[in-house]
């Protein structure tokens, strides 16, 4: 049989497959399976693998796996991983394991060491200390130390959390030796002091309470006392039940003053520590102090660390920080740049080495001065979910409307968005459909088409991206100031979308594009307020003539922003929760356990025209399955719902569209299990006592509107 015959009948259950024909996909890729070819029968296999596994037939998608693995060398390593995961998913850890380590044995490039990260991470979450370090040997044989150190640390997080103390530090301790010393195993050196502090708290810290600003919502409860009442007015904190992700969120919500008290604070038990000042948090220290404007006592806190560190190239300070002190203290030296607001002309001084950093913060809490600019499509995807945060269980459309009082609407939108954003389905869902739009747009003669996202990076995202056939997308660096689409690839994501607010409040852009504007843009940020997203579609607008295609989640404000959006209205809803601001501008990790979907079923759910006009997702699907198959039609999928003509035509398939996901409502077993376990996850957070109410409302109250 011919190569070809094998690659055409796998297209045919690929294409079947995306419209809903699951029975006729299984036949077409069963079908290329048969020709045996090498490449093209076993890449079907893992397909037919995959469909089957969505359908919850696991012993067949096992088969199929099987059947990829053993005819072709190409996909073995990867078809490999596959099963392992889809058997550990289903609680088969022995099948997982020899899974992973036939992948490894392959000895790939690329993927030996992914298997080894994946068995690393299924032996720390069954406590196998040996497991865990053979794979971590691994690991560190083919050059993925970081992936070494960050398993021995989940390994110790795990003893941690059944409290198990010794073995918790013990491991903590291993993964620091892996890594090659506490500087290099910052995560790991944190936890193991955190954990000292908990089994041995000091007496002189159970008294030592730092006052929070009146604004502060939560009363923080010591970790090595849980049932310390704390008076509830004073709304107080200990030092050590501070974690760096806590004081990012004063920081972030502009309780300068308070964040610095605290880390004034922690700074001063250097002297008395046997830990390095690397250890410490001068570097936020630092910026707190430079946000807030005080820049003498922000050199003197970059002094003193300097004296007490002379390796400046250490990683517990930022680069930029110390090069910023250097260029102080030297007359005629070159400093940050700096930018003015239009409306109070206050100095926003920016460093581009590192991040925007030493910002009048006021600006991030006040709208943009001009209405919406238009000139952008957006394409909406969501679907019926049932999810798992902080307040409690909550099922949904993820469109529906929510009932209440503004912070309670704004509280269940926050958290749908932030799950979203961070769900590999959802991630999977909208990657997809913008490369679907990349490629009508090639087809239509268009050239040198790309994307732009906006969020934190997942893996998710990269092998979404990287399984399309597409480069890994390319991170836009801090530093750099150039929009434009990669030498290699089509993707370009960012990760500080506040710094677009910069741009657009700036009389000199600090953003340019070079080349055609991108076509399709995906929002991947935990924020559904106005401030950030009018400059992230306002800067997308402004570099093209023709509609740029936005995809945002599909949640109640995210439509409100998008119909207020297209008629250029003033974009003013700008009210953040703790949790969004601290997305934007927290030193360190956002809080976690925000919310975990444990059923999704997304799809394009909507389309918003930029002249107003809207349609049903279904109806752009549909327009991209039947232009996919219809190569002589050279039509945009946009200009194609319009015709009435082709309506007509795809009327038939929005109905199958429908059918489809019907049969797919129910819920798997796999789905079930994860509630089960999400819901007495956070139902043991809740009884411990919530650090913050993330979801709250949070204007400082300097800079209330």
């Amino acid at each position: 049989m011919k190569t070809g015959d094998a690659e055409a009948a796998r297209d045919l259950g690929r294409l079947r497959q995306e419209e809903g024909d699951l029975e006729g996909a299984r036949r077409s890729y069963e079908q290329a399976i048969a020709f045996r070819d090498e490449y093209y029968s076993s890449a079907a296999a893992i397909d037919l693998a995959e469909l089957l596994a969505s359908q919850g037939n696991i012993d067949a998608a096992h088969a199929a796996y099987r059947i990829a693995i053993n005819s072709s060398d190409y996909h073995a390593p990867g078809a490999a991983i596959d099963l392992g995961r889809m058997l550990a998913e289903h609680g088969d850890t022995n099948g997982a394991r020899a899974a992973y380590e036939e992948a490894i044995a392959y000895q790939d490039d690329i993927m030996s060491p992914r298997a080894a990260i994946d068995l690393a991470e299924l032996h720390a979450s069954q406590g196998n200390i040996d497991g865990t370090y053979a794979a971590c040997r691994t690991l560190i044989e083919v050059g993925r130390l970081e992936s070494a150190v960050s398993a021995a640390t989940d390994l110790a997080r795990g003893f941690e959390e059944k409290n198990d103390f010794e073995g918790a530090r013990i491991a903590y301790q291993q993964a620091i030796e892996i890594a090659g010393g506490p500087d290099k195993a910052s995560e790991a050196v944190s936890r193991l002091r955190g954990l000292q502090s908990r089994v041995h708290p000091k007496p002189r810290d159970l008294e030592r309470l730092v006052a929070y600003g009146p604004d502060i919502p939560a009363v923080f409860k010591l970790e090595s006392d849980p049932d310390l009442d704390l008076p509830p007015v004073a709304e107080t904190a200990s030092l050590i039940d501070l974690r760096v992700a806590d004081v990012s969120v004063l920081i972030g919500s502009g309780e300068l003053e308070a964040a610095e008290k605290i880390l004034a604070q922690w700074c001063s038990e250097e002297e008395k520590s046997e830990w390095g000042p690397a250890q410490f948090p001068f570097d936020q220290l630092a910026r707190t102090q430079g946000m807030r404007g005080d820049l003498p006592r922000m050199r003197e806190t970059l002094r003193r660390y300097r004296d007490l560190n002379s390796n400046t190239t250490d990683r517990g300070l930022g680069r930029d920080l110390m090069e910023w002190l250097a260029n102080e203290e030297q007359p005629g030296a070159d400093k940050p740049r700096q930018f003015f607001s239009a409306e109070d002309n206050g100095p926003l001084h920016v460093s581009f080495m590192d991040r925007a950093q030493f910002c009048d913060t006021s600006i991030f809490f006040r709208p943009l001065p001009n209405p919406a600019l238009g000139g952008v499509r957006f394409v909406l995807v969501g679907g019926p979910m049932c999810f798992v945060d902080r307040r409690g269980e909550h099922s949904c459309s993820t469109a529906d409307s929510i009932d209440g009082p503004l912070p309670v609407k704004i509280a269940e939108d926050t958290s749908r968005v932030a799950t979203l954003t961070e769900d590999p389905a959802w991630t999977t869902e909208a990657v997809r459909l913008c490369q679907r739009l990349l490629l009508a747009a090639q087809r239509c003669g268009e050239s040198s088409v790309w994307a732009f996202a906006a969020g934190f990076v997942s893996s998710s995202f990269r092998s979404t991206i990287k399984d399309l056939g597409e480069r890994p997308p390319k991170k836009l660096k801090v530093n750099d100031l150039v929009l434009q689409k990669p030498p290699r690839g089509t993707w370009l994501y960012h990760r500080e979308p506040s710094t677009l607010v910069l741009h657009q409040r700036s009389p000199e852009p600090l953003y340019q594009f070079v080349g055609n504007a991108p076509k399709v843009a995906l929002w991947r940020w935990p924020d559904r307020s106005d401030l950030v997203l009018q400059a992230w579609c306002d800067t997308l607008a402004s570099a093209s003539a023709d509609p740029v295609t936005a995809v945002l989640p599909d949640t109640p404000m995210l439509r409100g922003f998008a119909r207020r959006y297209v008629r250029r209205e003033r974009m003013d809803r700008i009210e953040r929760t703790y949790l969004e601001n601290a997305a934007h501008f927290g030193v360190g990790e956002v809080p976690n356990q925000r919310g975990d979907a444990c059923y999704l079923r997304v799809h394009t759910s909507l389309v918003i025209d930029s002249d107003g006009t809207e349609w049903d997702g279904d109806l752009l699907t549909a327009a991209l399955n039947y232009l996919e198959t219809h190569y002589q039609l050279r039509i945009p999928p946009f200009d194609a719902v319009r015709d009435p003509l082709l309506t007509e035509i795809l009327t038939d398939h929005v109905d199958q569209l429908r059918e489809s996901r019907a049969a797919r409502i129910a819920w798997r077993p796999d789905e079930l299990q994860r509630f089960n376990e999400m819901r007495s996850w956070y139902a043991r957070y809740r009884e411990q006592g919530s650090r913050l109410d993330i979801f709250r409302i949070h204007t400082p109250v300097s800079y209330a509107l």
